[in-house]
């Protein structure tokens, strides 16, 4: 499993972070695995809201997912969970692979 701090760090262990590190107040540690509360999307309905909340193309998000599948070593039909905001988990243990919305609007994901 890998834990994901949202300030684009990844690790093998959750770890402790204080408040002295990144601008962070308090300390809090990260595992940013898909807890089981938290509801999942199709794809297709993901891309529309990314679209039309934050401006990603729908062909732009498409790329980003065969991009981040791919640096994971997964094959193209792996089954993967989404939530709304465009975050990719792996379906088999729910970690954290990437996000739709990496790169802003278009960031040559064109």
């Amino acid at each position: 499993m890998v834990y994901h701090t949202g300030l684009g760090l990844e690790s093998a262990e959750p770890r402790l972070l204080a408040s002295t590190e990144y601008g962070v107040s308090g300390s809090f540690l990260v595992d940013e695995s898909l807890p089981l509360h938290v509801a999942t999307y199709p794809i297709d309905n993901v891309y529309k809201h990314l679209e039309k909340y934050h401006g990603i193309a729908s062909h732009v998000s498409s790329n980003r997912l065969h991009k981040i599948k791919e640096a994971n070593g997964l094959p193209a039909d792996f089954d993967l969970l989404f939530d709304r905001t465009g975050n990719i988990f792996r379906s088999d243990d729910r970690s954290f692979l990437g996000s739709l919305t990496s790169g802003g609007k278009e960031r040559g994901d064109s």
